[in-house]
């Protein structure tokens, strides 16, 4: 069996790359520009396949990278989004802090008592939690909280933590399009578009609550058994009282959780009021509060960096981002947004083909990589005269949406799993996939068919 499953994956792997090549060459890609993304298409396939030697793999392919002269040290730096590392360590820091005392904990055992025994009232709760709270603070911060109060709870419960981790990551990507801050799919998008929040909230937010609700009854139905598990469960427990949990220092705890909460949904209306650069306070916010946490326990600070922070992932993230800059440094962005550009001038023909193809470069490679490819395409499509707003928003939705496909497809599933693998637990790619292809389709059919209807 394990014989036939490696000739399968070795058989894919094969054909993938000769379609790739093959396809390069008669769209007249460079030699450079078909080396380049050869190797981008190993270094992922590779991913995909053997998840758990990522790291080994991102490292190799970056070397190969750099030694066939396919990137440089500035493209490297320039597209490793050391921000989002930066915004990342800091809030590990910071769900570290809330977790070693118990405030976790105590969340999920008050949400446990309010609900009761009701089990699809409990995990609906919580996808809607991790929807809407996506669209406030971003889908990565959300999931670092979800995650963590999932592993609490169904480690309470003697459950396993797979399937609910799944749900709430497919809701926090699907609830992170309705807001320009629930993702930086949607700054890109806001920016690259010249879209306001306001705008977000007339197109956005409709389409998103509206997917969101409809795979909150996909989910139930799709994870019936696991439902039945979850009911047991909380019945044998019985219904305890939340005050059982005992919190150290939930006044200081609750503080800094609303604190940061605040401070990231006000962050860009106080950048706008102090002529701020983007993002400025975005990590000024994730700064402050880490630095409190880190004065708060500031007799165990080597320590707190060492184990807090997941070191083992952030390298991971890193190195795959900053080999996307292969493709920018070789021209292969540039030239696959020129194909693209030629294909259809007809809004709802684009709305369907931008909405898919962002999607599937969103799933196999990066959503904020496939956004970036694809505001060339756009602009060049303003250029011709053609009304581009609907396209901007079939972008965002086709790289949110199929944020869930595969792992990769989106950074909150990597910060998910990679909590998750820190707990002693593993998810194949395959069972990834399984769920996430219907999800995926259901919630871009209601993108797509709401946006057809608003724009045609």
């Amino acid at each position: 069996m394990n014989i036939d499953k490696r000739v399968i994956q070795g058989s894919t792997v094969l054909l993938v790359l000769i379609a790739i090549i093959v396809g390069a060459y008669v769209a007249e890609f460079s030699a450079k520009q078909i080396l380049s993304l050869t190797v981008f298409s190993l270094m992922i396939i590779g991913v995909l396949f053997l998840w758990e030697y990522k790291v080994v793999i991102a490292f190799s392919g970056l070397a190969l990278m750099f030694i066939f002269g396919l990137i440089n040290v500035h493209y490297l730096i320039h597209s490793a989004n050391l921000e989002i590392i930066i915004f990342l360590i800091c809030m590990m820091i910071i769900v570290g802090f809330l977790e070693e005392r118990g405030f976790f904990e105590y969340m999920m055992r008050f949400i446990v008592y309010k609900i009761g025994d009701n089990a699809e009232l409990l995990i609906s709760i919580l996808m809607l939690l991790s929807g809407v709270l996506s669209s406030i603070v971003g889908n990565i911060t959300t999931m670092l909280f979800i995650t963590t109060n999932v592993l609490y709870l169904t480690a309470k419960y003697n459950l396993s933590p797979m399937p609910l981790i799944l749900m709430t990551a497919f809701a926090s990507n699907v609830g992170s399009a309705a807001m320009l801050m629930g993702n930086p799919v949607s700054v890109i998008v806001a920016f690259r578009g010249g879209l306001t929040l306001s705008d977000f909230i007339r197109i956005a937010m409709p389409i998103a609550l509206t997917a969101l609700a409809l795979l909150v009854i996909v989910n139930l139905r799709m994870f019936k058994g696991y439902l039945y598990q979850v009911r047991r469960a909380l019945r044998s427990e019985g219904r305890k009282s939340e005050e059982e949990s005992v919190v150290k220092d939930l006044d200081v705890c609750i503080a800094v959780f609303v604190g940061l909460l605040v401070g990231l949904l006000l962050y860009h209306k106080l950048e706008e009021v102090f002529n701020l650069e983007k993002n400025t306070l975005l990590l000024g916010v994730a700064l402050l509060f880490a630095s409190i946490c880190l004065i708060l326990d500031r007799r165990s600070v080597r320590d707190v960096i060492e184990h807090r922070v997941d070191w083992y992932t952030l390298s991971f993230f890193i190195i795959f981002f900053g080999a996307v800059g292969s493709l920018e440094y070789t021209g292969v962005s540039e030239k696959i947004a020129e194909l693209l550009a030629g294909v259809s001038h007809e809004r709802i023909t684009l709305i369907i083909i931008l909405t898919l193809f962002t999607g599937v470069l969103s799933a196999f490679l990066d959503n904020v990589l496939a956004v970036a490819t694809m505001a060339p395409v756009i602009e060049s499509l303003k250029t011709l005269g053609l009304e581009v707003e609907p396209l901007w928003w079939a972008t965002l939705f086709g790289a949110t949406f199929f944020g869930n496909l595969t792992i990769i497809a989106s950074a909150s599933n990597i910060v998910a799993i990679g909590i998750m693998e820190r707990r002693g637990y593993h998810m194949e790619l395959s069972e990834w996939i399984k769920y996430g292809i219907p999800i995926t389709l259901v919630t871009t059919l209601v993108a797509l068919g709401m946006l057809c209807l608003i724009y045609h």
